[in-house]
């Protein structure tokens, strides 16, 4: 590597360092998540088993796993993969077709709706200790940060 390819180099890494915001908003995640996931392991959840729960539960009717993927901001393989679980474990189900019969709706079971209810205190001891050390505004700047890079879910 010549010198000047170097110097780019090491500039480029300081200035990641110093003032990248994905780097920040990666960290932050991981840190997030390992108090989530630690508290949702214990009831035999991930966070992400608990947020298409709460997504398809809160709908309020069954989705298309490629809504569910919007709605979370996730890789629609990662979905399918994290759905076809959580099917193996009885929580959610293919209810039925679209219109086109190309796609099936995904649905909530009674299985998954208990287990969606016994998270609650997992979930809540894990906001309250993220909460705690963000503090009380972090909600509200999270929301506006989604809102302006984030699409909202699609009826």
């Amino acid at each position: 590597m010549s010198p000047p390819e170097r110097a780019a180099a090491e500039a480029m890494a300081r200035d990641l360092v110093a003032g990248c915001v994905g780097l920040r908003v990666d960290r932050l995640h991981r840190a997030v998540a390992r108090i989530h996931e630690g508290a949702l392991a214990r009831i035999g959840l991930s966070l992400a088993q608990t947020e298409i729960l709460g997504i398809v539960v809160g709908h309020g009717r069954p989705l298309p796993p490629s809504a569910v993927a919007s709605a979370l901001t996730m890789e629609r393989s990662t979905v399918s993969r994290t759905l076809a679980g959580m099917t193996t474990a009885g929580w959610i189900e293919a209810v039925e077709l679209t219109p086109t019969g190309r796609t099936r709706l995904v649905g909530v079971t009674p299985l998954g709706l208990q287990v969606l209810a016994s998270a609650r205190g997992a979930w809540e001891g894990a906001q309250t200790r993220v909460l705690e050390r963000l503090g009380p505004e972090a909600l509200d700047v999270l929301d506006r940060w989604l809102a302006a890079l984030v699409d909202p879910m699609p009826p």
